[in-house]
């Protein structure tokens, strides 16, 4: 009797270093869960600017002729130097402008840039 004890005291502890080796030796490892990122989503009180460029038309003081492309005028009381539009360009000498003279201008800005597309004296 006394055998079979110690046989099956053996047995067990046998059996439970074998449960216990055989977690050492195949580990069972985690498996990483997807990572999912939210996409942002357009925030519905910011509105997108607008890709449109507006014509505008305003009362202006001429001040001058910076070079062939640019003039100096006063405009909504703001001292600015305006690009000329090409078609604008070829025919600006015949307008007769002189220094101070009171304009109503049609022009656009771009990018802070202004561009003048029609003059007239008022």
């Amino acid at each position: 009797m006394k055998r079979l004890c110690y046989l099956m005291a053996v047995i067990m502890m046998l059996t439970l270093a074998g449960c216990v080796n055989t977690q050492h030796e195949n580990p069972v490892e985690p498996t990483p869960s997807p990572v999912q990122t939210a996409s942002p989503t357009p925030d519905a009180a910011t509105p997108e600017p607008s890709k449109e460029v507006v014509t505008e038309t305003a009362m202006a003081i001429y001040g001058g002729r910076a070079d062939l492309n640019f003039i100096e005028i006063i405009i909504n009381d703001k001292y600015v130097s305006a690009k000329l539009s090409t078609e604008l360009k070829g025919r600006f000498d015949e307008l007769g402008l002189k220094e101070n003279d009171k304009i109503k201008v049609e022009y656009t800005v771009k990018n802070g840039l202004y561009e003048v597309y029609e003059i007239s004296k008022n």
